[in-house]
Order: C-alpha cells, then structure tokens, then sequence
C-alpha cells in the first residue's frame, strides 16, 4: 500500500500510533496544524475458502508444543525423543 498524500499540501502523510489511519504533520498558513486525516478501509470479511485448514487455538498450542520440545530435543537420539513427547504432554496438560 502506498503512503496516502494530503489534498492540500500535496505531502506524504503520517501513520497515526493506531497503526491504521495517516495524518498530515504540515502547518496552515494560519500556523494551526493541517486537519486533514485518512483512514485505511476496513476489510471485508470473507469466509474461509472451502478446504482450507483453520486452526483452533488448541490445535496452535499443541503445533507450538511440538516445535517447541523437537528445538530443543533435536537430535540426541531415541530416548530423547521419549523426553520431547513427555515434554509436549506436560505442556498440553499445563494450558489445557
């Protein structure tokens, strides 16, 4: 998306701290700051395309269980592997 430009000044506008909308910085030639202001329309909401995978927080906490125990028990053999699923079911039995 490209910055958006004041009507009157013809200068780039600034991302408000909201992180959505823009605001002209320049002053008026009566010294009072620009009013001029742009908000980033809202997105439509649109429903999941059929067959697409959509992930319950559940499902994101076990997936990051998982990640989590195989960084740390990657390659260190069998009974580490042991150790990675205690690890993920403890974790799981934890945030459940």
């Amino acid at each position: 998306m490209s910055i958006p430009q004041c009507p009157i000044h013809r200068a780039d506008m600034r991302l408000s701290k909201d992180g959505v909308s823009y605001f002209c910085s320049k002053k008026k030639t009566d010294g009072t700051y620009c009013d001029q202001k742009w908000k980033r329309a809202a997105l439509p909401a649109s429903p999941a395309p059929a067959g697409s995978a959509v992930f319950e927080p559940s499902v994101a906490m076990r997936v990051a269980a998982l990640d989590f125990a195989g960084q740390i028990y990657r390659g260190h053999g069998q009974e580490s592997e042991k150790a990675a699923l205690d690890l993920v079911r403890f974790i799981i039995a934890e945030f459940s």
